[in-house]
């Protein structure tokens, strides 16, 4: 009986924690893309790796971390960064900015949000573009800005509980 309450605990833990620290996930995501060279769009790809639980309960206060984000056409640059939209009942930053604003990466970037829905509601994690930059300014001539847009990029749908 010890045991199957002792696994019972370890169970509601492992469960809690991956609900309040969030699960990581990263991804590939076909994106169309243009450049400060170029308008015309062309196929890229929008890499994001982030933290964010899958549910979460009415009040619960939440942490998203996002790990690295980028936008490219070819091949992954000197600078990247990214902008993410959080769709539903939270209080905190709808739309948030992953983007180092120096030359060393300073990742991660974390955002708090408190939750205001009720049970049954769907918050909406959303890459709303990602961007990417081919060398430091005063660089490489030309220094070659990229923006990656792929429509309602959904990264995660957080449910309620």
């Amino acid at each position: 009986m010890r045991t199957i309450r002792l696994m019972a605990a370890m169970a509601a833990l492992t469960f809690l924690s991956s609900t309040l620290t969030g699960c990581e996930r990263s991804g590939r995501f076909p994106s169309l893309c243009i450049t400060n060279l170029d308008e015309n769009s062309r196929p890229g790809v929008i890499e994001v790796k982030y933290r964010v639980p899958t549910r979460v309960s009415p009040g619960q206060t939440f942490r998203v971390t996002v790990d690295f984000m980028v936008g490219y056409i070819d091949q992954p640059t000197y600078r990247e960064g990214g902008y993410l939209e959080m769709n539903g009942p939270v209080e905190g930053p709808t739309q948030m900015a992953a983007w180092p604003e120096t030359d060393q990466p300073e990742w991660p970037f974390e955002f708090d949000f408190t939750v205001t829905g009720q049970s049954g509601e769907t918050i909406d994690f959303v890459a709303a573009f990602a961007l990417s930059q081919n060398g430091p300014d005063g660089g490489p001539d030309p220094v070659v800005h990229t923006l990656c847009r792929a429509t309602d990029l959904l990264l995660q749908r957080i449910e309620i509980v």
